[in-house]
């Protein structure tokens, strides 16, 4: 299966402990952030909640300890999420974690 624009995806290698709001990836200027797939995996159950610095995508998901798998790069007509120009695309966890995994996404 082909991606369009392969050379455009980019990814952030998450490895980040402790809890509320986590920049997986940080705003560029006034580009857009485009969420294509990720792999997260926490050390114990918590809240997850996805969101922007400006808006939010999810409401609290409570998952256990686990791995987050949503990586259909190839299989998706539209991204996960889109964050508004200037801004970061972040989770929040509600307990104490090791977050670790990678987030494909574009900038554009």
């Amino acid at each position: 299966m082909v991606i369009a624009n392969l050379d455009r995806i980019q990814r952030a290698v998450i490895d980040n402990s402790g809890s509320g709001t986590v920049t997986l990836i940080a705003a560029s200027g006034s580009k857009r952030i485009v969420v294509l797939g990720m792999i997260l995996t926490t050390s114990v159950a918590t809240t997850w909640e996805f969101k922007s610095s400006a808006a939010t995508f999810t409401g609290p998901m409570t998952l256990s300890a686990l791995t987050l798998d949503i990586t259909a790069l190839g299989d998706r007509t539209f991204p996960w999420f889109v964050c508004g120009a200037g801004t970061e695309f972040q989770v929040v966890l509600g307990a104490s974690v090791q977050l670790s995994g990678v987030v494909y996404y574009i900038q554009e």
